[in-house]
């Protein structure tokens, strides 16, 4: 087992060497949670440590740069341009991310969304329209898909669309919290337990606490322009040559690789990835962060 602890141990080293990586622990940011302020908007899988894009944003670029991330998700790197005045392009094929993104770099008035929240909550909602999709009653209960079509009806009713956007996201995740998938697992199982579900209680608890979370930008003072859209970048990217002065993502010439662990990860540290009880194996320890160079 010695030799064999070594044999790993020398590849390591060759490996590190030969992708130029480099053990940062600066970058663990350990006892910073990733989902905090903005970005404890709508959970959202693999998000960038703000603290990790803030660090290159400022090392990399200047006020008033074009940061361009082509796989944007939920808008980590938004949100952090808006708040270092760096103009921003992101591109995601999700609708959702794009629609969390969203909410997240608009800034919003904190009395508006206070007063709209009761609105909402005290609608009185005749005419809804109840959904039907495969394997609706397996994951939702009755009553619940009749208080979720109400509630969603009451949103849609909202006229500026930046609130109603806002409670569009506070809508999604209670979703997935008043349905009977099991909360502790990252992948869709149902739960065991037929745990009462309040949706109006849930829905109402999410955007308050998002309402919170948009405090952090509600009186910025950022002249940067941050443009999102839901786009396929194999489609093609509609940008002049030479426009950008920073990409958040993959390709040219490389540099080096900073290698963080993850020590707040929002994913569980085990998975299942045969869906056979018992059957587990490690998700990802570390992140690396590559810094590339144009040619």
């Amino acid at each position: 087992m010695r030799q064999l602890s070594l044999f790993y141990e020398e590849k390591r080293k060759s490996e590190s060497t030969k992708f130029k990586r480099q053990r940062d622990e600066s970058l663990d940011f350990k006892g910073i949670q990733a989902g905090q302020g903005i970005y404890a908007i709508h959970p959202y899988p693999a998000m960038f440590h703000f603290m990790l894009v803030r660090k290159f944003i400022k090392e990399f670029s200047k006020e008033f740069d074009l940061v361009f991330d082509p796989f944007c998700g939920s808008g980590v790197s938004a949100g952090e341009c808006l708040k270092l005045n760096r103009n921003f392009i992101g591109y995601d094929i999700n609708p959702l991310a794009i629609l969390i993104a969203k909410v997240r770099t608009t800034p919003q008035d904190i009395e508006e969304l206070t007063n709209t929240l009761k609105k909402i909550l005290t609608a009185k909602i005749k005419n809804f329209e109840i959904p039907n999709f495969p394997n609706i009653h397996y994951w939702f209960d009755e009553d619940v898909i009749e208080q979720l079509a109400q509630l969603k009806e009451a949103i849609l009713k909202i006229e500026k669309e930046s609130v109603r956007d806002f409670f569009k996201v506070a809508f999604s995740e209670t979703v997935r919290k008043v349905s009977n998938a099991d909360p502790n697992e990252f992948k869709l199982i149902r739960r065991k337990d037929g745990k009462n579900k309040n949706v109006k209680e849930t829905f109402r608890n999410i955007a308050k606490r998002n309402i919170e979370s948009i405090l952090e930008i509600s009186g910025i003072k950022s002249d940067s322009k941050i443009i999102l859209e839901r786009r396929n970048i194999l489609d093609g990217i509609s940008l002049d040559d030479e426009s950008i002065d920073l990409v958040i993502t993959s390709g040219f010439t490389h540099i080096k690789t900073l290698v963080r662990e993850i020590s707040n990860k929002r994913m569980p540290s085990q998975n299942s990835p045969t869906n056979i009880k018992g059957n587990k194996d490690e998700t990802m320890k570390n992140e690396y962060a590559v810094i590339l160079k144009k040619h």
